[in-house]
């Protein structure tokens, strides 16, 4: 990680590039955020059948995906009006849907992968937009229409995950 991730600028994400294998294409980055600020992530899903990010911490070992949000795919996320997906990585929950929860740490990596791609894909429009926004500009500078969660719906969303990720260890 220090050669291939960190050796890049922080809150950058890479050019995706073609995964070994023909499994789809994949991009990265790290992060080092203030407690007042957001890395905002708008990508095109490419018509995959799976378009997923995932936060780690400076090893390279997941966030807590079981409970909390530390993952998401395009099937969890809600999509922007024209089809992309925005994320948003923070320290603190900002009441959006697409949030990716890193336990209250403020850096660490993200890696998006692109699965199941259709033939003849421009893979340089999976990536779309990365950008540093303080949380107080976020309702101004995410995609009109952007999902809002409350605490109570963020909670229900840890619930069902929780129970989502026991039934996929045979619990």
């Amino acid at each position: 990680n220090n050669r291939y991730i960190y050796s890049r600028p922080v809150n950058t994400i890479s050019p995706p590039r073609l995964r070994p294998g023909g499994r789809g294409i994949s991009t990265s980055g790290h992060y080092a955020l203030a407690a007042d600020e957001a890395l905002v992530i708008t990508a095109d899903p490419l018509g995959a059948v799976s378009l997923g990010v995932q936060l780690a911490d400076p090893w390279g070992v997941s966030y807590d995906y079981d409970s909390r949000s530390a993952s998401l795919n395009n099937l969890q996320a809600a999509s922007n009006k024209e089809g992309t997906i925005t994320f948003v990585i923070s320290a603190r929950d900002p009441g959006y849907a697409n949030w990716l929860d890193g336990g209250g740490f403020a850096s660490g990596i993200v890696v998006l992968r692109w699965q199941g791609l259709p033939g003849n894909v421009d893979q340089s429009r999976g990536f779309r937009k990365v950008e540093v926004i303080k949380l107080s500009n976020l309702a101004r500078s995410l995609p009109e229409g952007m999902s809002r969660v409350t605490p109570k719906e963020r909670n229900s969303m840890r619930a069902a995950r929780s129970r989502a990720y026991a039934v996929r260890l045979g619990d």
